[in-house]
């Protein structure tokens, strides 16, 4: 099915900017990970950058591919046996949770003075979600289903049936737009590139290419995190 599907979909236009446009890029990366074991799968849906345009970016050589490797490896030792909700869920709770989304809310609360609380962590409740099925968790295209169900004869219609919207930043508009000369002229000008010596300076051009063109697909993601890691080293080690 992916080696069908595949070249069809690689030639819409992907991006978050919109509804349609955000569901291609889901289904790119979702035809990605099909042919791929429960462990490569998993990595490949949770990052932004698959393993070649990881080496591609940063072209690391015969050692720091092998030290990427396994470093990998040791992230995913004991999570993603198999292709089970189970499976993905137990590894969202360890990693992606830990490493991710709780950061960023208990530091963006605290640098605002805020006191954020998250009920649904308490072992009890996490305990007796893990051991219900999966038909109790999702239905359909409705995620979170027990939250929603506990809920739908206080919340009305327009509330309970409207789609899940999240917390996306306007960053492709921010990008094509006020940020576009920093982009270009600064965190990644191909004097700055040459200057590191960190990144390979053409798939750094790629990137950018990709990003102001029609088809920016997951190319804002990879630009935010570079930027990220740009102003971290011009502070830190220029």
């Amino acid at each position: 099915l992916a080696k069908l599907l595949n070249p069809a979909i690689g030639l819409l236009p992907a991006s978050r900017n919109s509804w349609s446009a955000n569901k291609i890029r889901q289904a790119k990366k979702y035809l990605g990970g099909l042919t791929l074991s429960p462990q490569e799968r998993y990595w490949n849906w949770a990052g932004i950058l698959n393993d070649k345009e990881v080496f591609r970016l940063i072209d690391l050589d015969d050692s720091e591919n092998l030290d990427y490797q396994d470093r990998r490896l040791n992230i995913l030792k004991g999570y993603v046996h198999t292709d089970t909700l189970f499976d993905f869920l137990c590894t969202d709770i360890q990693l992606v949770l830990q490493g991710d989304m709780l950061v960023k809310v208990d530091r963006m609360s605290m640098a605002n003075g805020l006191e954020v609380r998250s009920p649904f962590l308490d072992h009890r409740v996490v305990e007796f979600a893990l051991s219900l099925p999966d038909r109790y968790k999702i239905k359909g295209t409705m995620g979170k289903r027990i939250v929603q169900d506990a809920f739908r004869n206080v919340l009305p219609a327009e509330i309970y049936d409207r789609p899940k919207k999240g917390f996306e930043v306007p960053l492709l508009s921010w990008f094509k737009g006020s940020w576009r000369s920093r982009i270009e002229n600064e965190y990644l000008s191909d004097d700055f590139i040459s200057q590191q010596g960190l990144f390979d300076l053409e798939s750094i051009r790629s990137i950018k290419s990709k990003l102001f063109s029609t088809d920016p697909g997951d190319s804002v993601a990879t630009v935010w995190a570079l930027i990220v890691f740009q102003h971290w080293w011009r502070r830190t080690m220029a």
